[in-house]
């Protein structure tokens, strides 16, 4: 999924402060990443109890701020542009336009993080975890909208409306003192959210022939991503009709 969007210098403003530092942190083939060791070195914050809340500016090799600016574009990238997705059209996230130029502004350097936005930044609490990609998407909740992508051992959540809970702003990754991000098992998180997105389509012949396919040559942590996925999509009958 690409198409033409930014100018060469908007490219490297946001591979400058964010592309670049999260990709050589994130996940490995072989071994840990970097920010998996990072936070394994480190203490939880003693505030939580659960012990996968950690204070990024107690972690010296933790760039909080190349995180934030990475899941931020990465939101606003699939909101302004019209995606397709095998020559379909991808339903990715919509901010609104409000939304969008302020966010447009953040990264351009022209303003501070919208004021009426939360980001939380997840790690995967794993040497080895799942090596997926998933498409930003976006759901309702009651007054605000939740909006999530998950890439390679990384998932975001990103909070957005007048009426964001304290609970959802106290783990803000952007104002909260502390700069507080997750260390824990985000594989129930990136599955539900593979299994929203692809409640939300119709099932594909490809897809449904995967339960047929001989996986035996993949990893079989990608062998029972694949076959989840499949299960997920072929136990549909049919797409959801909309509601208003």
């Amino acid at each position: 999924m690409a198409q033409p969007l930014l100018c060469s210098d908007c490219e490297a403003r946001l591979n400058r402060h964010g592309e670049k530092w999260v990709l050589s942190k994130g996940y490995r083939l072989q071994g840990p990443s970097p920010l998996y060791a990072a936070l394994s070195n480190a203490s939880p914050d003693p505030a939580f109890p659960s012990g996968t809340v950690y204070s990024a500016l107690a972690v010296p090799d933790i760039n909080i701020d190349q995180l934030v600016y990475f899941g931020a574009s990465i939101f606003w990238r699939a909101s302004v542009a019209d995606w397709r997705l095998n020559r379909k059209p991808a339903e990715l996230v919509w901010l609104g336009s409000p939304y969008e130029e302020q966010f447009r502004q953040y990264l351009h350097g022209d303003a501070e993080f919208p004021a009426n936005a939360v980001l939380w930044v997840a790690v995967a609490r794993s040497e080895h975890p799942s090596p997926v990609f998933a498409f930003p998407a976006g759901e309702r909740v009651g007054s605000y909208h939740r909006h999530t992508f998950d890439v390679l051992g990384l998932s975001y959540m990103l909070y957005v409306g007048n009426c964001l809970p304290e609970e959802v702003r106290r783990l803000c990754a952007v104002r909260s003192p502390n700069r507080y991000m997750f260390f824990t098992d985000i594989d129930p998180i990136i599955d539900r959210n593979f299994r929203r997105r692809f409640s939300e389509s119709p099932p594909s012949p490809k897809l449904a022939a995967l339960r047929e396919k001989d996986l035996s040559e993949f990893p079989q942590i990608v062998r029972d991503q694949m076959a989840n996925l499949a299960k997920a999509r072929c136990g549909r009958k049919g797409p959801k009709s909309s509601a208003m």
